[in-house]
């Protein structure tokens, strides 16, 4: 063939195939011609088009555009840059170019060439061309003829258009592996099973193949990536674990991965690291270590788009950059949907790491989802679900650990819609007695060992001992108390106490808790197993109210498993799961230095140990997250399984139980106000009554209280048990006869023992408004005569009497100098007066405001006439009062050590009455000298 400019063939080949249409108008015509390429003179620029064909409806810009668009289609086309021109097959065939394919022309004066295959439009859409060799760049000594390779096209021709046939898919998916590495042998083993049995099939992963063995604190995913890349994955998407780490360590797992990430939701544009990776546009079928929001992946001929969703909690759970974005997942799976549609793709899969309640959601949210490959939530689903609809969804999942592979079967019909599904759960762990389904594929398990090197020393280091086995189990750990959650917080706790000595409380996650440890010896190996996140220990201030509400949220899920649910030292809390979320909380107490357990106070500060990323937020924890917005978080920056291996080895060996301190319970409908049984003047309550009020006590934050029913002479008795359970619960004791009305704080009674209260009415004093009352206490036998904390009174006064309110005072009665003495503080307020003391004896109220007034002397003994009941006043005082004027004010009512005696308030008085005395005396004395010196001198 001469050779000219490539339009006059062009042309030629035009004309040619116009005239034979026109003399034959049934010929089906197909024209390839070796055309010299572009010279050296006409190297294109860029923008130049210099396709010649009309391609699945695009038109070229060729000057002979109309006119091929009327009688020629092509099957080739031609894009130019300003350095090259690429060809791409529209119908590609296995041994030639796919459509990931682009030979590249470079431009060196006429020595390459452009190869076109023209055909008659009748026959574009019922031939089947298949480019099998075109202008390949084979060097001379490898087999090239000459710097115009031949073109081979094949040209099938059928009497009419073969009919769609039903297509069938066997789907493998993983999900959740958290690098279980010991797997992957038996793994190997099932994924090539069934690959030889079915060859249109695909291999998925769901995400989460970051954290949860020591083979990721040693080898950061890489080893798991290692058998990904053998086992030839057709894809995976991102699990919220793959942000455990930093960028740089996403960025290598990506970067030496042999298949493509889908992940339509995440927006990595703006991280400096791993945004290189992410291309906007689906990858066909995408390239090895890039990350695209779909592929689109050729299977016998049928095209299957795939893309991937990750969950938006990502941020809360997990510690991505900051310059990582988390779209809607739901709005994002429609815009993907719609994508691929306007591709042609009927046949579409979603790699899913939300979770199992989501992605059924998801299925009915979005339309044109086929199947749902899922994760996160570790559900086995062992034969799938099928969400139906016009066009069904298929949601499978494995559970975890590579436990199972799951495979599913599916039969599209010529609408791409699935006619038929089988889905299974193909099991990777041995039965019961210790068979397995698979055997290890031994290339993989040298591989596995190789791995398992580095870690066999780490595993051999111990570094304490436990008498118990610690429970770690995932479905344990995050949805209630274990011995190894609270083993975890003491340790917390301990060592934030090497820093901050007022911490007493600890929050430890539950989804940060990974494995058990078996009894006996603890390695360091299992330690790292146990917290593998390497996770700051941290100091927040917390109020009250912001404790409250994180425990709130860390049981809103249950009886769901969630990552959220905390584990705690220095609290104990109760829940009604029948509540509704965030309103199941009921008693919150927490531990006061001196050991004890008192209920919290809302508006109160504490300080509390808990990890950097519960601190910051994670698991949704938002009154934390305030909390560290606001900087009151201080950063110990001590790994959290460094406190623990530190812990250990400081208590070794350690036995920690389960200690109520997570409790699911009803909420007690009962009140905190219970009427004794009284028995010759003596008041008792049982148990069960006691128990119930001091639940109800617990949920009002408020005292139990023990009306005597307007018994004015009585003596109250509770056990040591009882006591107990007040002291516990940081549960005041009001004792209330309608005159009187005594609470006494919880830390009066931390001694212990059965409590005696005696409250005997004395007969009325001069110019009271109020009876008078004498009240003793005994604890554990002995009398309490001085108290650690104030006890309140409160008197009921006679209106009748009172004329000016502002007056009234609380007055106690001084045993030593035999006077009433005002307590300071006293409030008045609907007919009763409230004052607190630290001590107990006689009070009274009078309408006075002087310090001190005298008592009267008609009172004779004072006590009416009546003892206390159940005998003689076990003080033995006396219980006469006399007329005595005293000047004494500002008498103690600090509290001081219980041991001491009442203050004695008489020291004055009897300084005066000595001077007294002496004056007396000397007076005397100077008389009897006078007349003795008189009846000296008669004498003379």
């Amino acid at each position: 063939m001469v050779r000219v400019k490539n339009r006059f063939l062009i042309i030629f080949a035009m004309i040619f195939a116009l005239l034979v249409n026109y003399c034959i108008p049934l010929a089906q015509i197909a024209s390839a011609a070796d055309v010299n390429a572009i010279s050296a003179q006409e190297e294109p620029v860029e923008g130049q088009v210099v396709t010649i064909s009309q391609i699945q409806g695009e038109t070229d810009n060729s000057p002979y555009k109309d006119q091929l668009e009327k009688d020629v289609e092509g099957v080739v086309t031609y894009e130019v840059d300003n350095n090259n021109v690429y060809m791409q097959s529209t119908t590609p065939h296995n041994n030639a170019n796919t459509s990931e394919d682009r030979y590249i022309y470079n431009y060196e004066g006429n020595s390459q060439v452009l190869d076109h295959i023209l055909t008659t439009k009748d026959i574009a859409d019922d031939a089947q061309v298949e480019i099998l060799h075109l202008n390949a760049s084979y060097m001379e000594e490898h087999g090239r003829v000459s710097d115009h390779d031949p073109v081979l096209a094949q040209l099938n021709f059928d009497e009419e258009p073969a009919a769609d046939e039903d297509f069938s898919l066997t789907i493998m998916h993983t999900n959740d592996t958290h690098a279980r590495v010991t797997q992957f042998p038996y793994l190997a083993t099932a994924v090539n099973q069934i690959r030889a049995d079915h060859p249109n099939n695909l291999l998925l992963h769901a995400g989460d193949v970051f954290s949860g063995t020591l083979f990721f604190n040693v080898h950061l995913g890489l080893a798991d990536l290692y058998f990904l890349n053998e086992l030839k994955y057709d894809a995976m998407t991102f699990g919220n674990h793959e942000f455990d780490k930093d960028s740089q360590t996403l960025a290598n797992f990506v970067n030496e991965a042999k298949f493509p990430f889908v992940s339509a939701n995440i927006d990595f544009t703006n991280d400096p690291i791993l945004g290189k990776y992410a291309f906007n546009e689906p990858g066909q079928p995408g390239d090895g270590g890039n990350i695209y929001p779909a592929i689109i992946k050729e299977i016998n001929g049928e095209q299957v788009g795939i893309f991937g969703l990750t969950t938006e909690d990502t941020p809360n759970i997990a510690s991505p950059s900051k310059n990582i974005v988390f779209e809607n997942a739901v709005e994002e799976a429609e815009n993907t949907v719609s994508l691929l549609e306007e591709k042609g793709i009927d046949k579409i899969i979603a790699l899913s790491h939300l979770g199992y309640d989501e992605d059924k959601q998801l299925a009915e949210a979005v339309d044109g989802i086929d199947v749902i490959v899922g994760g996160h939530s570790h559900t086995v689903l062992p034969e799938g679900e099928v969400i139906e609809k016009d066009e069904p969804t298929v949601i499978v999942q494995t559970g975890e650990y590579l436990n199972n592979l799951g495979k599913l079967d599916v039969t599209f019909d010529e609408n791409g819609v699935i006619k038929e599904e089988s889905a299974e759960l193909l099991s990777l762990q041995p039965d019961s007695n210790g068979h397995r389904q698979f055997d290890a594929d031994p290339a993989f398990q040298a591989k596995v060992d190789e791995f398992n090197t580095p870690i066999e020393e780490l595993l051999q280091e111990v570094v304490g001992n436990t008498t118990v086995p610690l429970d770690g189990e995932r479905a344990n750990v995050r949805t209630k108390e274990t011995n190894l959650g609270n083993l975890i917080t003491d340790g917390m706790v301990w060592k934030m106490q090497q820093f901050f000595p007022e911490t007493t409380i600890a929050l430890q996650n539950g989804g940060g808790i990974r494995a058990s440890i078996d009894q006996g010896e603890i390695t360091m190996g299992e330690v790292r197993t146990v917290l593998p996140f390497d996770n700051a220990l941290v100091a927040i201030k917390l109020t009250g109210k912001e404790i409250w509400e994180a425990l709130e949220h860390s049981v809103s899920a249950y009886p769901s498993q969630s990552g959220g649910f905390l584990h705690v030292s220095g609290l104990k809390f109760k829940f009604d799961p029948d509540k509704p979320a965030g309103e199941r909380v009921w008693s919150v107490k927490v531990k006061t230095t001196g050991g004890n357990f008192k209920p919290i106070e809302l508006d109160q500060m504490y300080t509390v140990a808990t990890n950097s990323f519960t601190a910051q937020g994670g698991d949704g924890f938002d009154s934390l997250r305030q909390a560290y917005l606001d900087g009151r978080m201080i950063n110990i920056d001590i790994p959290d399984y460094e406190v623990f291996n530190d812990y250990l080895v400081a208590h070794n060996p350690v036995s920690p139980s389960v200690e109520g301190r997570i409790v699911a319970a009803k909420e007690p409908s009962g009140e905190n106000k219970v009427n004794p049984t009284i028995n010759n003047g003596v008041a008792t309550v049982d148990d069960a009554t006691f128990k119930n009020a001091i639940e109800a006590a617990v949920v009002a934050n408020s005292a139990l209280e023990i009306n005597l029913n307007g018994k004015e002479n009585i003596k109250i008795q509770l056990t040591a048990d009882q006591v107990a359970q007040l002291t516990e619960n940081g549960v005041p004791l009001v004792l209330a006869n309608g005159s009187v009305s005594i609470r006494i704080p919880s830390s009066v009674l931390e001694a212990g023992g059965e409590l005696v209260v005696i409250i005997s009415k004395l007969a009325d004093t001069k110019g009271a408004v109020s009876p008078v009352y004498e009240l003793i206490i005994q604890l554990g036998g002995k009398s309490v005569t001085q108290f650690s904390e104030p006890v309140t009174l409160t008197f009921t006064v006679d209106k009748n009497k009172v004329t000016k309110p502002d007056k009234l005072n609380v007055y106690y009665y001084n045993e030593h100098t035999k006077a009433w003495v005002k307590l300071p503080g006293a409030t008045y307020q609907d007919g009763k007066v409230t004052v607190t003391t630290n001590h107990f004896t006689k009070f009274t109220v009078f309408e006075n405001d002087a310090e001190i007034i005298a008592s009267d002397s008609s009172d004779n003994n004072g006590n009416g006439g009546s003892n206390p009941p159940g005998g003689k006043n076990p003080d033995n005082t006396n219980s006469g009062t006399k007329n005595t004027v005293t000047d004494h004010s500002n008498t103690g009512n600090n509290p001081i050590n219980t041991t001491n005696k009442l203050p004695d308030t008489s020291t004055n008085y009897r300084n005066i009455l000595l001077a007294g005395i002496l004056f007396i005396l000397f007076a005397t004395i100077g008389v009897f000298y006078k007349r003795f010196k008189k009846g000296t001198k008669s004498t003379h």
